[in-house]
């Protein structure tokens, strides 16, 4: 009985699987966006330098794609305005707000005026004009993260090929397993992935992606090691 009901909840957990991946994704794409778009209206739109320089980030960063970044997948800088131009249609011309938000009163219709007049009683139009920017932004740096996968394909690899070499000598020498080790490793690798991702996609400042992709190559390598080191003795 006991064997059938671990057959069962393995059958259950592989078949949840794929919707449970797919709702966190869906959350996090959620979280990502509506952080971004909180940090632009409250901190960026609030000063026209701070707009400027959000602009001349977006600017730079696709712009310059093509020279810092290796092509995978095809040109990283058209890719990159791909996902950009895609994600204002989809959020902001499909939707109407770009003319609601942009275009002179003249231009408007009736319904467009009053769409108009309530946005501005909550929130000034640079502050709307900040968020617009700081989501083609968060756009054009996802469509960037496909350039980090030789990189961080390479350095995880040595982490996993020399914690394979650990392991083995750890059991040669009767060295003791440590789930709380390996675990702890697991979750720090996830927490501290998940949080820089955060911070490259909020920041309204650039950070360069090598320095991105170096701190997660480095990171990923040494807890993948460690974690492989102290994994089950035997298989």
């Amino acid at each position: 009985m006991a064997g059938e009901t671990k057959l069962e909840d393995g059958v259950k957990k592989a078949i949840w699987s794929p919707f449970r991946t797919v709702l966190f994704l869906g959350l996090a794409l959620l979280v990502a966006v509506a952080g971004r778009m909180l940090i632009d209206l409250a901190y960026t739109g609030s000063d026209p330098a701070r707009m400027e320089r959000l602009r001349q980030v977006l600017v730079t960063e696709v712009t310059m794609a093509d020279e810092t970044l290796p092509h995978i997948l095809g040109s990283p800088s058209e890719r990159a305005m791909r996902w950009a131009l895609g994600a204002y249609d989809i959020l902001y011309v499909k939707t109407g707000l770009d003319r609601s938000m942009i275009a002179t009163p003249s231009d408007f219709t009736e319904l467009d005026r009053a769409v108009r007049r309530g946005v501005d009683a909550a929130v000034a139009q640079p502050h709307w004009q900040s968020m617009m920017l700081g989501t083609q932004l968060l756009a054009a740096r996802a469509a960037l993260l496909p350039s980090l996968f030789p990189t961080l394909l390479f350095a995880w690899s040595i982490g996993l090929v020399d914690g394979a070499v650990a392991r083995w000598k750890r059991r040669a020498g009767g060295g003791l397993e440590s789930s709380t080790i390996y675990h702890r490793a697991k979750y720090s690798n996830v927490s501290a992935t998940t949080i820089a991702l955060v911070v490259w996609f909020w920041s309204p400042m650039a950070i360069e992606l090598w320095q991105l992709g170096l701190f997660l190559a480095l990171l990923g390598g040494i807890l993948l090691r460690i974690q492989l080191m102290y994994y089950k003795k035997y298989i």
